[in-house]
């Protein structure tokens, strides 16, 4: 009898023990509110709220499918063009975007060629240039060097012989294929300019490739030489109003030409007597003329032209 009051005592003892024992244990906090860690640059949130193993599979599941959803964060490599600051195009939804081609109207009396009045105010504008102080004595020499034909060399020794500086405007391709050139350019105090990487037209170009097109090459350029260029000619001579802002905005300022002609066209090279008609029927005070170093004829009529030009009174430089 009394060992089966014991017996009693100890089942009872230890089922309140057992019950004591189990409600001293910490339950899981609810699941309302949870901890949120926001990662600001892949924009997507990990919920670490859950302290039980039901909770903890429900998380990683949360995660799992966070992550999915969400993009991730990726590695891209080092981009060889890095521009100065982004271009968006919404500020030049509202201009002109009609493509259209650089012209001048020439005359026989060595005066500054005409232009349309719309187009002299577009120039205006945007820091676009086609003549510099008309009325000041002075040509600025300009050759295009979209790829080299065997006359630049010549050029260049002509201009140091007569101790002439001129403005060189060259490509991406043109600068990785003739650096010694480029160098030389610059050495004999000569200005290196932006003609683009591809020569393409810029007009038809969004936002992104545009910058690549002109910032690629003062990338380069800069990275080659440590410095930069001031001007930019729009390729072909094809621009609009588009072009001309974004080239501001860039911080360039855009070059076109008083003078220029048909020199570019290496299989209707016409003679030296042609050229220098060309060239001199046509010179006037402010003028920016524009020659292309892949002509023959103005490589072996240089000389003549320099000396002809000086003794009419005018001054021969670059673009400053």
């Amino acid at each position: 009898m009394i060992k089966g009051k014991i017996k009693l005592a100890l089942v009872i003892l230890g089922s309140t023990l057992f019950i004591t024992s189990c409600t001293s244990i910490p339950r899981p906090e609810p699941r309302t509110s949870p901890r949120i860690i926001e990662n600001k640059e892949s924009d997507y949130k990990l919920n670490l709220g859950a302290s039980s193993s039901e909770g903890i599979n429900e998380t990683m599941q949360e995660i799992k499918t966070k992550i999915i959803a969400t993009p991730r964060i990726t590695i891209t490599p080092e981009k060889k063009i890095e521009p100065s600051k982004s271009i968006s195009l919404d500020k030049f939804k509202n201009l002109d975007l009609s493509t259209q081609s650089w012209y001048v109207i020439r005359n026989s009396e060595h005066k500054l060629p005409k232009i349309n009045v719309d187009i002299k105010k577009m120039t205006e504008k945007f820091d676009a240039y086609y003549c510099i102080q008309p009325d000041i004595k002075k040509v600025y020499l300009t050759f295009d060097e979209g790829y080299e034909n065997g006359y630049t060399e010549s050029i260049l020794d002509t201009l140091k012989s007569k101790n002439i500086k001129a403005s060189f405007f060259i490509t991406g391709q043109y600068l990785k294929v003739q650096k010694k050139l480029v160098k030389r350019m610059l050495e004999d105090g000569h200005g290196v300019e932006n003609h683009t990487m591809n020569h393409p037209s810029l007009q038809t170009l969004n936002g992104k490739q545009f910058q690549a097109e002109v910032e690629g090459l003062q990338k380069i350029f800069k990275e080659e030489f440590g410095i930069e260029m001031k001007y930019l000619r729009p390729p072909k001579g094809e621009y609009n109003e588009k072009v001309l802002s974004m080239i501001k905005e860039l911080g360039y300022k855009t070059a076109f030409w008083s003078f220029a002609y048909d020199d570019y066209d290496v299989n209707k090279q016409r003679g030296s007597s042609y050229a220098y008609k060309m060239i001199m029927d046509n010179v006037h005070s402010g003028e920016i003329m524009l020659l292309h170093a892949v002509s023959k004829d103005n490589a072996s009529v240089l000389p003549q032209i320099i000396d002809e030009i000086q003794e009419k009174g005018y001054e021969i430089g670059k673009l400053e």
